[in-house]
């Protein structure tokens, strides 16, 4: 929606133009030459409807057409597009001048570029692309892979990634503090859709609210673990969510609502933080943090340095069925008279799985992501180990809680068992071990 207002009609807001039914998505996450995501949808109740084709990619290169699709083999060349009518798609055949985004219907199934577009890659930003496929049922996708090749024919393959089913997040919090029990449970099936929140809670006071906050529950504390959960979580600036404004002076034993403010995917994601019972006066009845309610793999490692260095304690989350999820991170520690600004130290992991302190930092960098690339705004083209720049800077002495993309903690490509670092610049302060 424009702003009437504004020079030119700048955005207002907007929002995604919703599916008329339930729909089922599979998702393809790339690492490497190519970082990011391609997403697809299709109503769940008809195998036979449009699919949308959500791209959004990552790259250092500069390219002005790639060729993409989908491939029943393995990562190789030439690439054996999914051509499961086996149309003709070699001379003499017309299949160029028949297959087009206009007439899909004479396309091989797999062949996503000749039905849409090819991919242009700049180093500079993201990569969009969004278009409706008449002919491809996703039932056909599982377990495929889909291929970017280096070119716009797809004689040599630049980049590829297994289709699979896209996770749906959960959550919950479990009270059991200050005469009130029970949970609060998150449910999102897709980012940018509403969570789903369900309030079951006993022994809460009469017109009491539920606040979310910035931090966890300390897991080790004096008596008022309440107290030390930060502000108010407002990422983005953005307003409250629907639990925080629709909870007051309700009946928390059994609500139900559905809240599009608050996430469980990305940056803004609730995952790991506190959910507080406050009473009509403002204090803290109750506090419980939202943890994930699928498994997880959990990575720690504790961080020293020489004499009047911090040490900081790190713990890192992450659902244990997906190395591609978002990876959850708290650390917190204590300044002891460390003449560095407390706004400038970074969390980082290292190339080895030792670390010594007071050398300079070498990131964990598998994919040989190059940093000219890494910035805030796509931090996908990051090295693994550049957690610098995809969660804010530990301020000391305090508490951070954040949410990272592409940090592993399971695979091939793990941070777990890397060595772990706290940075002033590129300067080793403190460091450690890190483990499962």
């Amino acid at each position: 929606i424009p702003d009437a207002g504004a020079p030119g009609g700048a955005r207002w807001v907007c929002g995604n133009i919703g599916y008329p039914g339930p729909v089922s998505r599979l998702v393809a996450n790339f690492q490497g030459a190519v970082a990011g995501q391609i997403v697809f949808t299709q109503l769940s109740s008809d195998a036979g409807s449009e699919t949308t084709v959500d791209v959004q990619l990552f790259s250092s290169r500069n390219a002005s057409g790639d060729a993409w699709g989908v491939s029943s083999a393995a990562c190789a060349a030439p690439v054996a597009l999914l051509n499961p009518a086996d149309v003709c798609t070699a001379s003499p055949c017309p299949y160029a001048a028949r297959c087009g985004p206009s007439s899909q219907e004479f396309c091989a199934l797999g062949d996503l570029s000749a039905k849409s577009s090819l991919l242009a890659f700049s180093s500079q930003q993201a990569t969009r692309l969004f278009y409706t496929d008449t002919q491809l049922p996703l039932a056909a996708l599982v377990g495929m892979t889909v291929v970017i090749a280096d070119g716009a024919t797809f004689a040599t393959p630049l980049a590829c990634a297994a289709i699979s089913v896209w996770p749906a997040m959960s959550a919950v919090a479990r009270f059991s503090m200050g005469g009130v029990a029970g949970n609060v449970s998150f449910a999102q099936d897709y980012s940018g859709n509403p969570v789903v929140v369900q309030v079951a809670l006993a022994g809460v006071p009469a017109w009491s609210s539920l606040a979310i906050m910035s931090k966890p529950v300390p897991l080790r504390t004096d008596s008022s673990p309440c107290a030390r959960v930060g502000a108010l979580f407002r990422p983005f600036n953005r307003s409250q969510t629907a639990l925080e404004l629709l909870a007051v002076g309700q009946d928390l034993s059994r609500l139900a609502l559905s809240d599009p403010v608050a996430t469980l995917y990305g940056v803004a994601s609730i995952t790991g933080r506190a959910l507080v019972v406050m009473a009509p006066n403002g204090s803290a009845v109750a506090c419980a943090t939202i943890m994930p309610t699928d498994p997880v793999v959990v990575a720690e490692a504790v961080l020293r340095g020489r004499p009047g260095a911090p040490v900081v304690r790190v713990t890192m989350q992450q659902l244990a069925a997906n190395p591609y999820s978002d990876t959850w991170i708290t650390a917190s520690g204590a300044f002891f008279n460390l003449s560095v600004s407390s706004t400038s130290l970074s969390l980082a992991v290292l190339q080895s799985r030792t670390c010594s302190v007071g050398g300079t930092s070498t990131l964990f960098n598998p994919f040989q992501a190059p940093l000219a690339a890494c910035t805030a705004s796509s931090p996908l083209l990051c090295p693994i180990g550049a957690l610098g720049v995809k969660i804010p800077p530990l301020a000391l002495p305090g508490t951070l809680a954040a949410t990272a993309p592409l940090v592993p903690l399971s695979g091939a490509y793990s941070a777990a068992g890397q060595a772990w670092a706290l940075l002033n610049g590129d300067a080793v302060i403190a460091c450690g071990e890190s483990y499962v």
